[in-house]
């Protein structure tokens, strides 16, 4: 028998829903080059823009997300989802308010949203890496750059040797809330952690990373980029406006405003872990959530 699980991930950026068929509550969960979702939608909401600005979700936001999450529940409904987890990232984290904010979502939709640390937020992408069935081995560097956040960890075939959150984001870096010094403790540990492990294989996840992989390699099938391309495109993004890198390169204007941005984080990334390309296979946390279901339901 088939049943459907679903992940929702509010993010600094943008909220996804999604909903994925599996056969009779066993085996593994793979994430396809392409993965076949059942259902999948992302609804901007931007979360960041008000907590990085100014310490708190606004209440136009708090309504906002609160719609969202009300469609994401008809969604579930309509596939009958037997099993979910709603977990928020950076922006929620950070939020002084964060905790009304879910309790606001709950006494509206009855969705129990947890808030999940940065750490956590490093293993589930990892989780969803590993699900694959080409997964790397030796010493694995994931860097997950959201908008508020920056969250790396260390493995050495599958076991975990370091994992910590930075409070380094696209969107803060894009509303100049970006402190220099999160910036540089970033850079000084990833140097730190390339002096004692070699050679290090770059791993990315986030969505900026996947479409800057895509928009030099539209083949589905490749998903490693060199870090000259990386430099090539973030100097050709740099220079245009929102509007101009909506229409030359087909993005959406969430990830026009923050997609330079991304690139001089992952730039810092690999320049300071010394390597000349990163990987950046399509995981992350709603993946690494679907993923934990699945164990939970094995």
């Amino acid at each position: 028998p088939m049943t459907h699980i679903a992940a929702i991930d509010i993010g600094s950026n943008a909220c996804r829903l999604l909903i994925k068929e599996i056969e009779s509550m066993k085996g593994r969960y793979v994430p396809e080059v392409r993965p076949t979702y059942d259902f999948f939608t992302r609804t901007p909401i931007k979360l960041g823009a008000d907590v990085y600005a100014n310490g708190t979700v606004s209440h136009e936001k708090t309504e906002k997300l609160i719609q969202a999450i009300a469609q994401y529940k008809d969604e579930m409904d309509k596939h009958h989802v037997v099993r979910f987890r709603a977990c928020a990232t950076a922006a929620l984290r950070d939020a002084a308010n964060g905790i009304e904010v879910v309790e606001a979502v709950f006494k509206k939709t009855g969705i129990k949203i947890q808030i999940i640390s940065g750490q956590e937020e490093a293993s589930l992408a990892r989780l969803s890496y590993y699900m694959q069935p080409k997964a790397a081995t030796g010493y694995l560097l994931f860097a997950d750059v959201g908008g508020g956040s920056t969250d790396i960890s260390l493995c050495h075939n599958r076991e975990p040797l370091y994992t910590h959150s930075f409070r380094v984001g696209s969107m803060r870096m894009n509303n100049h809330t970006q402190r220099q010094e999160d910036m540089q403790d970033l850079i000084n540990e990833i140097k730190n952690l390339s002096n004692r492990y070699k050679p290090l294989h770059l791993i990315g996840s986030g969505g900026s990373i996947h479409k800057i992989c895509r928009m030099f390699a539209p083949d589905e099938h490749t998903d490693t980029i060199t870090t000259n391309n990386i430099e090539k495109l973030h100097s050709l993004l740099k220079p245009l406006d929102i509007k101009q890198r909506m229409e030359l390169y087909q993005l959406k204007q969430d990830r026009a405003e923050i997609i330079v941005e991304a690139a001089e984080i992952f730039l810092n990334i690999a320049h300071a872990a010394n390597v000349p390309s990163l990987q950046a296979p399509r995981i992350g946390v709603r993946d690494g959530i679907i993923a934990s279901l699945m164990q939970t339901l094995g």
